[in-house]
């Protein structure tokens, strides 16, 4: 079992994956347009639960992360 990621560590997961995952990249330019428009709270809950999902997605096959 995981704990959720904490903003800023979801943010650099993003970041790390972008240049290697184009929806990544996405995720990461859709967050920054909604923190533009003042919506900072739910910009910061899609990119926790994004990296949340992937984290879930690697404990499941067995694989370590953080």
């Amino acid at each position: 079992m995981h704990k959720r990621p904490k903003l800023q560590e979801a943010i650099d997961v993003l970041q790390n994956l972008s240049a290697k995952n184009e929806d990544c990249e996405s995720a990461l330019s859709e967050y920054y347009d909604m923190v533009n428009k003042g919506e900072e709270f739910f910009a910061a809950r899609m990119v926790v639960d994004i990296v949340d999902h992937y984290y879930n997605i690697l404990d499941t096959k067995g694989i370590a992360h953080g």
